[in-house]
């Protein structure tokens, strides 16, 4: 892929700030290109330990395909997916990176560079565990945090693992450029859902919300909606957990919509591609 003005721009920013020795959260709105310049990124200190923590499969093998490309062979940890774990690359996911066996052995070593893909999710536990973890064996350690929303809900503060923000182009800019296309959003009242489902601390309780968003008044009126709006375009549909996903594809079944699939963390790798490939 060629690269865009911006993102040579913010890699010599970040790489800049790396070189004093600061951690940075690096900002870009969603489709941008994170992952380019991550992937730049890496190639720039190819000779260092790095690991690249990311949430979901797709990332992760995402960013194995781009580095395999610049021709680095990085180690992969996620699930069932283990391979050249002795690279001095290795990206993997957070449940799995974070757990004490992987702590204890795998990780058990001085690392230089940490990315963090989705970094909005810092200072929850499972993350805390692994950099408090890595900056123990290694004080100068740098974190580099990819995400299009530097902030989070509950207003735990960042500064704990991060030095400096870089902020990139806005959304409106890469749609003037031509890097994202135009859309249009529609905002609907789900009911009193701030006084109907319960709260754990700022956010919404997951089995609350699940169950809340799976009463037939709102799976039908999402359907209605996909009738209204969307009927015979592409269309991706994003739900709360696993329980509310079945109820979404049961209700578009029952209005005889049959030509709906679904992905979730436990379905398996060569499935999960297969689905992706056919939509």
């Amino acid at each position: 892929m060629q690269d865009r003005k911006y993102q040579n721009r913010d890699l010599k920013d970040t790489i800049a700030q790396v070189e004093l020795g600061n951690s940075v959260m690096y900002q870009l709105p969603t489709g941008g290109g994170k992952s380019k310049v991550a992937a730049d990124f890496v190639h720039n200190y190819n000779d260092k330990q790095i690991v690249v923590v990311a949430h979901r499969r797709e990332l992760i093998l995402q960013m194995e395909s781009r580095l395999s490309s610049d021709h680095i062979t990085p180690g992969v940890l996620v699930g069932d997916i283990q391979r050249e774990l002795d690279s001095n690359i290795l990206i993997g996911s957070i449940q799995t990176l974070s757990r004490q066996n992987r702590l204890d052995t795998i990780l058990n070593k001085k690392v230089d560079i940490v990315i963090i893909d989705e970094a909005h999710h810092l200072r929850t536990p499972s993350y805390d565990k692994l950099l408090d973890h890595l900056i123990a064996i290694n004080p100068d350690l740098v974190i580099l945090g990819l995400t299009a929303t530097p902030y989070r809900s509950d207003k735990k503060d960042f500064r704990n693992y991060i030095d400096t923000l870089i902020t990139s182009e806005s959304v409106d800019t890469l749609i003037e450029g031509g890097y994202l296309c135009k859309f249009r959003t529609y905002v609907t009242k789900i009911g009193d859902i701030d006084a109907e489902v319960q709260k754990n601390e700022n956010d919404y309780n997951i089995q609350h919300l699940s169950k809340y968003m799976r009463q037939d008044i709102y799976l039908q009126y999402l359907v209605n909606q996909y009738k209204e709006k969307g009927e015979e375009r592409q269309t991706l549909i994003y739900t709360v957990d696993k329980k509310h996903l079945e109820a979404v594809k049961a209700k578009f079944i029952e209005n005889g919509y049959d030509s709906i699939e679904i992905i979730h963390a436990e379905t398996p790798s060569k499935e999960r591609a297969n689905i992706l490939k056919r939509y």
